[in-house]
């Protein structure tokens, strides 16, 4: 009779199980190592904020889970899906992604789930049984949902810019109608939402024959919760998530903003 030789499957497991808990250790060190260096600044739960100026994740808030740090998009996921536009695909892969663009506003509202408009409300509140009107707060509300629609509490002056003024404020900057557009979305509830297009011809720099061309986009940014004014900005960041959003502000080269006041409307 032939015996036939086998492996021992205990071994093989136990070695298995033992890399497993070893590289577990060793992302656990290194997490704690960039929490005792300041590079990681702990949030609370598992949330951490990287304070590392010579990363690309510098100021980004990251969650910790199964033995890793993992980023966070932060688009609006409010409708079921990623309320994203991009005519290229996106790191997370998420979103409507069109390859070479599309130049109809109302076609890319739709794709990017932003085609929803907003309004100023009264806030309320409830004093002994009774609902009574805030004087000067209101509340910034989407139109789209009955439920969890609330976006921001803002002042009386507040004015609001929808969404489709973002796109014809780009139009008018750079004097021209149905430009190619790269992305758009919306981050958080819908809160803040984002446009951009793409420069032309982008710039070249020539310093010591290198010839280096950069890629340019005007990405414009307005918030529905008081949070901030509308902005465009020129920068070599298309915006696709939280992160290059915030990284497109940090890095332009030039802005503009208009505050959301009555006049607002008329400055675009």
């Amino acid at each position: 009779m032939t015996i036939k030789t086998v492996a021992d499957v205990n071994t093989a497991f136990a070695d298995e199980r033992a890399q497993q808990l070893q590289q577990a250790r060793d992302q656990q060190a290194d997490l704690d190592r960039r929490v005792t260096d300041g590079t990681l600044i702990p949030l609370g739960g598992d949330r951490y904020r990287v304070n590392d100026p010579n990363s690309w994740d510098d100021g980004e808030v990251l969650h910790y889970r199964n033995g890793e740090l993992l980023p966070q998009h932060g688009l609006d996921m409010s409708t079921g899906r990623a309320a994203l536009y991009s005519a290229v695909p996106a790191w997370h892969g998420l979103g409507a992604i069109i390859p070479g663009g599309v130049t109809d506003i109302d076609e890319v509202l739709t794709l990017g789930r932003i085609a929803f408009t907003v309004e100023k409300v009264p806030s309320l509140y409830e004093w002994k049984g009774q609902v009574r009107t805030k004087r000067d707060k209101f509340t910034t509300v989407r139109t789209d949902r009955d439920e969890h629609n609330d976006l921001g509490v803002v002042g009386a002056k507040y004015h609001v810019v929808q969404n489709r003024d973002l796109f014809v404020f780009l139009e008018e900057l750079v004097g021209q109608r149905g430009i190619l557009w790269e992305s758009a979305g919306a981050l958080g509830n819908g809160s803040r939402v984002f446009v951009s297009t793409r420069v032309p011809d982008g710039i070249t720099i020539d310093r010591d024959g290198l010839n280096d061309r950069i890629e340019l986009f005007i990405m414009a940014v307005n918030s529905h919760d008081g949070s901030g004014q509308l902005e465009v900005v020129l920068t070599p960041w298309r915006p696709v998530c939280q992160n290059t959003e915030r990284f497109g502000l940090r890095d332009a080269t030039a802005r503009w903003g208009i505050r959301h006041t009555s006049g607002a409307m008329s400055r675009i």
